[in-house]
């Protein structure tokens, strides 16, 4: 008796599974769809964002689930440009400026070089979604988070993966790729 008294008095909510999502790994635990072999290799940054993306989606918040994605990429983007620029660029700021810069390197200068299709599918997710995201009139539904979730989590992927093999082939960025050819960072 005393415990229905007070449930009128609470607000109680049932969060529902987002399709093959459990509520509970999206709000305490995102982070772990990422195949634990590259759990190390994920940026801290991107794992923050990538929890609050889960959460976001959990509790049907569409639209920052879809701005926190776009961040947790940026995250993997950040460390994907220092491997293979060599150190990071305080002046590249936004996704254009890595994806220019990285594009630049192309695979005879340097082994490994950034796999085009990931350059690809990056430009691909800032014009479909990370940029139309910063409009404020821009409103995700549900299939569409949950589409830019999936991006999400496989740009980060190739990126990770690609950031091992390059660390794992004992690859050095050459001078000329950190300082770029007019004293301009690549």
């Amino acid at each position: 008796m005393i415990f229905a008294e007070e449930m009128r008095e609470r607000a109680t909510y049932r969060v529902p599974d987002r399709g093959i999502y459990n509520t509970a790994k999206l709000v305490d635990a995102a982070d772990t769809t990422f195949p634990l072999e590259m759990s190390g290799l994920v940026p801290e940054k991107c794992k923050l964002e990538w929890r609050a993306a889960g959460r976001c989606m959990a509790f049907g918040m569409f639209t920052a689930c879809g701005f926190h994605v776009a961040r947790a990429v940026e995250g993997a983007l950040e460390s994907y440009f220092q491997t293979f620029n060599g150190r990071p660029d305080p002046r590249k700021k936004q996704w254009g400026d890595y994806l220019a810069a990285l594009e630049k390197i192309g695979p005879g200068e340097v082994k490994p070089a950034p796999d085009p299709k990931t350059l690809g599918e990056l430009r691909q997710m800032k014009d479909d979604w990370r940029n139309p995201l910063m409009h404020p009139r821009v409103v995700l539904g549900e299939a569409d988070a949950r589409s830019v979730f999936n991006n999400g989590e496989t740009l980060i992927m190739l990126m990770v993966q690609e950031i091992a093999k390059a660390s794992s082939s004992g690859f050095e960025p050459s001078s000329l790729l950190v300082t770029g050819q007019s004293g301009d960072a690549a």
